[in-house]
Formats: C-alpha cells, sequence, structure tokens
C-alpha cells in the first residue's frame, strides 16, 4: 500500500482526493507517447472536472483546454492556458464575437452560429465541427448542404480546421473515423484550405488496454494520407477529457452499516448521488490495499446510503470481514464526479484534498 494510500486512509470524514503527482507524471508520459508525431496539439476536455487546481496544474504543463461553455472558457482564462478552444451549441452570438476577437479559437457547431455572426466572418479562416453521415449525431455542419456551401462560397470564407467527436474510440472505429474524414477531404472543395483536424477525445479504452502505440500508429498514417491530400502539413488535435483526471481521483468513505444476513455493507457515500457515469470499486480496506482480489470468503454487495434502490457500487472481494466503521478508498473518481453531482436526500457532498509534492494539501 503506497505511503499517498495509507495517509489518505486516516482521513477522519468523507474526501475525494486528487493526486496532483499522479496527473503530472501521466500527463508527461501521454506526451511521451505521442510524440513522434509532428505538430499535434493536445487539449484538456473540461466538462471532465472543473477543479481549478487541476487545471492549473494541467495549464502549467502546456496542455491547451477545450470548452464546452462560457463558464469553462471563463475558467480557462483563469487558470491561464495559452490555447482555447471552444465549440458546442450553448454560445450566442456575443461570446462567439468575443472569441474572435480574443484570440479563442472557435468551431462553428451548427449553421445558425454561422448566420448569427455574418457580417464578422466575411473573408475569415474560421473552425467548423463537421457531421458525418452515419454517426448519428445530432451536433456539427453537414458539409452536403446548400445552404452551408452558398454561404461559405457567399462570405469568401475559408475552413481552416475540421473537428469531430464521435465518442469512445477503439482501433476499428478510428479508423472509420480516419477514413471517412479523409473521404470527405476529397469530396468536399471547401476543405481544401484546412490546417488542422480535431479528432475529439475518447481516447482511454487505448490506454486501459494498454494500446499506446496503436492510436499512434493510427494517426500518424491518417496525418500522412491528410498531407499528401493537401500537400501541406497540418495540426492534428486530440481533447481527452477523462484519461488525464479520472485516474487521479480517490474518495475516502467509511463502512456505515452491515447487513450480515445478505452481506452487504452500507457505505457512508452515494454512488447514485455521486458516481452516475463511472464504475468505481473499492481498492483499500483499513490498511490493506484489495484492488484486484477475487475469490476470497469475504464477498460483499457494496451500496450507497440513499433510499434508491439502484445506489449500488457492485459485488466486490476483500481479504477480511468488513465492520462498520472500517475506512474505505474508493477509486477512480476523477472525473465526471461533481460536474455531473445529484442531491438526492440533500446529502452533504465530500470535501476535497489534494496530494502535490508528496503531501496532502488542504483548504485550496
Amino acid at each position: 500500500m503506497s505511503e499517498f494510500l495509507q495517509r489518505l486512509i486516516n482521513e477522519n470524514e468523507n474526501a475525494i482526493c486528487y493526486n496532483l503527482d499522479i496527473l503530472e507524471k501521466f500527463v508527461k508520459k501521454v506526451y511521451r507517447d505521442f510524440s513522434s508525431i509532428n505538430n499535434i496539439k493536445i487539449l484538456y476536455a473540461l466538462k471532465a472536472n472543473v477543479d481549478l487546481n487541476i487545471l492549473n496544474t494541467l495549464a502549467k504543463l502546456d496542455i491547451g483546454a477545450d470548452c464546452a461553455s462560457r463558464e469553462e472558457v471563463m475558467l480557462s482564462i483563469k487558470s491561464r492556458f495559452k490555447y482555447i478552444s471552444a465549440t458546442g451549441p450553448s454560445f450566442d452570438k456575443n461570446d462567439i464575437k468575443n472569441y474572435l476577437e480574443n484570440d479563442i479559437h472557435f468551431d462553428f457547431d451548427n449553421y445558425s452560429q454561422l448566420f448569427a455572426v455574418k457580417e464578422e466572418l466575411y473573408g475569415r479562416m474560421i473552425g467548423i465541427r463537421g457531421n458525418l453521415k452515419g454517426y448519428c449525431s445530432r451536433f456539427g455542419i453537414d458539409f452536403t448542404s446548400k445552404e452551408f456551401v452558398n454561404f461559405i462560397k457567399d462570405y469568401n470564407i475559408k475552413i481552416q480546421n475540421i473537428h469531430y467527436h464521435y465518442g469512445n474510440k477503439d482501433k476499428y472505429n478510428l479508423k472509420i473515423l480516419c477514413y471517412d474524414i479523409i473521404e470527405s477531404i476529397k469530396k468536399f472543395n471547401i476543405l481544401s484550405n484546412i490546417s488542422s483536424i480535431n479528432i475529439g477525445g475518447g481516447i482511454e479504452l487505448f490506454y486501459k488496454q494498454k494500446q499506446e502505440s496503436s492510436i499512434v500508429e493510427i494517426l500518424i498514417e491518417f496525418k500522412k494520407e491528410v498531407e499528401r491530400l493537401l500537400d501541406r502539413e497540418i495540426i492534428l488535435i486530440l481533447e481527452p477529457g477523462s484519461l488525464f483526471t479520472l485516474p487521479v481521483g480517490y474518495l475516502k468513505t467509511k463502512v456505515k452499516y452491515i447487513i450480515k444476513q445478505t452481506k452487504t455493507a452500507i457505505l457512508d457515500i452515494s454512488s447514485f448521488n455521486f458516481s452516475s457515469w463511472n464504475k468505481i470499486y473499492p481498492i483499500c480496506h483499513n490498511y490493506e490495499f484489495i484492488k484486484g482480489v477475487k475469490n476470497s470468503s469475504f464477498k460483499y454487495k457494496v451500496v450507497g446510503n440513499t433510499c434508491f434502490e439502484e445506489d449500488i457500487f457492485g459485488e466486490f472481494y476483500f481479504l477480511h470481514e468488513l465492520k462498520e466503521g472500517d475506512n474505505i478508498i474508493l477509486f477512480p473518481i476523477g472525473a465526471y464526479n461533481f460536474c455531473l453531482l445529484r442531491n438526492l436526500h440533500s446529502m452533504k457532498t465530500p470535501g476535497i484534498i489534494y496530494f502535490e509534492n508528496g503531501k496532502l494539501v488542504y483548504g485550496r
């Protein structure tokens, strides 16, 4: 059991801890993984976690910011990200004008956004979020739309960046996406001026399956083919979110009650309220590291503390019998927790502490 986990297990209250040392090490690893790709830009999708200390750490490591709301842009400015990119349907006319005037990159999500600021766009280079046929997404612009094509021509607009974001990726669907983007560049003359391509995030599976080299190989070949078609170098953009923050979050809680008849452990935290997107699991019981324990005689159904029937973490094996008051650390919980927080029963949310430079830090 690491020194970090030993310190965290001693916390008296429920607390989520963001390990900023792990975050820094992992960002540097990702940079190394993609170092063989020339002109690659890595952005952090703020929707995963907007904790200011996480944002400040990422900004210092020269990661860019990917924003989907005015509020996320403001947080990115506050954290001093050097490069800020924004796209999404939430931005209004005034937001877009402001970004165009202040060196914040904006990718238009729909035709109405373009039309709202048409006078400011004449003769400009802009970014567009594309909508490829067959991907069942409500976001982005269809390049086959005559209205859109005519608008681009009438206002002498050149498309500088194209942006595609289609959820989680694996080797199969990433290759298909790359192929479809290449075919779009071949087909649509309005894409002949692009200098950058943003293929979104959703690359966590490559890391979970230890296939980092696979995504690099796919993207190298994709970039080479695009550059051959356009006869110039392009910038490739990735915007992962939970890839960075999910594995740096740990939740310290306690066993509140044990129901011996059903071997159920009720924790002093709610899965329903606090962990709606990601499956989290116990990794420490008191001072024992239990990640990966299987087939022991101590198997418990671990549930949350609300009155919701489905407030369940899952069934897990432990090395020893659980008792009321035992300390538990849950993992991974660094992404999509506070931003998707539910408030059933108006329960108090965990406090936040940090692990930085080998020490627990409070009250930042």
